[in-house]
């Protein structure tokens, strides 16, 4: 990708290179199926009707323009807005973390999540509010001062989706993230449910792809305190 001045949209050469390779693929196999994908095809109005890909072609963009490998691409398929498949691809680690339903898989081996952090670490997600409005914040202010104060709880804010699928895996126990698009979460969402976990709104509605705020953990009385 070419050096850019910087400016809100930070999607490089690279988001729309690789955003135009999944399309071209997706429609070559799937021609009638609906594809949304953050940089060119934004419109979530269909969502729920058909078939429908869900594609954020790297979730990480400003670490990836600054060369830190830390994003990850999201792929979710969802029919008539349930969702029924996903992939999240971790560049850091080469891993395809993958569910067509029936578990998780990663490069092909089917794993089972565990718990590996000591404490409660729990991402924040502050880069996705960015612009919101004030009472969003607000929101998400009222959280992260709640959650400060106890000193089990480990906080982080990595700047992508990528932690989100780690819940899944029990690399991170729960997030938190008080604006978003489908595409920041449907692909590790489906996976955190076939883990068995707990997906909803941050007020504890039910959360749907047309949602922009989610809180979802694997251990149901952490998610209940959150």
């Amino acid at each position: 990708y070419k050096d850019q001045e910087y400016n809100p949209n930070i999607a490089t050469e690279g988001d729309y290179d690789n955003e135009k390779l999944i399309k071209d693929e997706l429609s070559k196999r799937f021609p009638n199926d609906l594809i949304i994908a953050e940089e060119t095809s934004p419109n979530t109005n269909k969502i729920n009707v058909g078939r429908s890909w869900i594609i954020d072609p790297i979730c990480g963009s400003y670490h990836f323009k600054n060369g830190i490998k830390f994003f990850c691409t999201n792929i979710a398929l969802a029919d008539i807005g349930v969702l029924t498949a996903s992939l999240v691809i971790d560049h850091s680690r080469e891993e395809y973390i993958y569910s067509v339903g029936g578990g998780i898989y990663i490069n092909r081996k089917k794993v089972k999540p565990q718990k590996k952090t000591q404490g409660i670490h729990i991402e924040v997600d502050l880069s996705g509010l960015i612009g919101t409005p004030n009472k969003t914040i607000e929101r998400h202010g009222k959280l992260i001062s709640y959650l400060l104060k106890n000193k089990q709880v480990y906080l982080s804010s990595l700047n992508t989706s990528l932690p989100f699928a780690y819940v899944a895996l029990g690399r991170i126990d729960a997030y938190a993230a008080g604006y978003h698009k489908a595409w920041d979460t449907a692909a590790a969402n489906y996976l955190i449910l076939q883990a068995g976990g707990i997906i909803t709104q941050m007020n504890g509605d039910p959360w749907n792809l047309l949602s922009d705020n989610t809180l979802a953990a694997l251990d149901k009385n952490l998610h209940q305190e959150l």
